[in-house]
């Protein structure tokens, strides 16, 4: 169940909207967990590396954890939120209301309000799913995951040769 994993609110505020907008009912459709447990699955290839992991971290009390336990059971707890939040970012402006008024206070939003935080859950998304692969591999060698590659964004050559004068 997704409520293993994370909680509602936390899903709604990385995407910056209220009980209103995207209620529990919604967030506890089946297609939201069966999401989250496919993504989780991805991880490794779906040989189960990932979530066994998980599971028998989640068995043992948080004080007999050790860092990097307690550090992938973190970073699966937050990744949960961004997998559920990137779902609901394909289709939350069609249902989250523009006008929002109790008969005294009035907000109104842009036209689309969720252009910013597209952006911000996909690049949090990414983040913690290449840390969780990372440390999937410390904690079970022997998992089926794929590093994540480390990107040089800068490089550096030497001088050439002066075509003209050879030096």
């Amino acid at each position: 169940m997704l409520t293993d994993y994370t909680d509602y609110d936390t899903i709604r505020a990385l995407l910056g909207v209220g009980r209103r907008e995207i209620t529990d009912a919604t967030l506890a459709l089946p297609i939201y967990n069966d999401r989250f447990t496919l993504a989780l699955e991805g991880i490794d290839g779906g040989t189960g590396a990932a979530s066994t992991q998980y599971s028998t971290i989640k068995a043992k009390t948080a004080a007999t954890r050790t860092a990097n336990e307690a550090r992938y059971f973190m970073l699966v707890n937050m990744w949960a939120a961004y997998v559920v939040a990137q779902e609901l970012l394909a289709t939350v402006p069609i249902f989250a209301p523009q006008r929002i008024s109790d008969g005294k206070t009035l907000v109104e939003r842009f036209a689309d309000p969720f252009a910013a935080q597209r952006e911000g859950v996909a690049s949090g998304y990414v983040d913690l799913l290449n840390r969780i692969k990372t440390l999937l591999l410390v904690l079970d060698a022997a998992a089926q995951v794929t590093a994540p590659v480390a990107r040089i964004f800068i490089s550096s050559t030497g001088v050439s040769p002066d075509p003209i004068t050879g030096v």
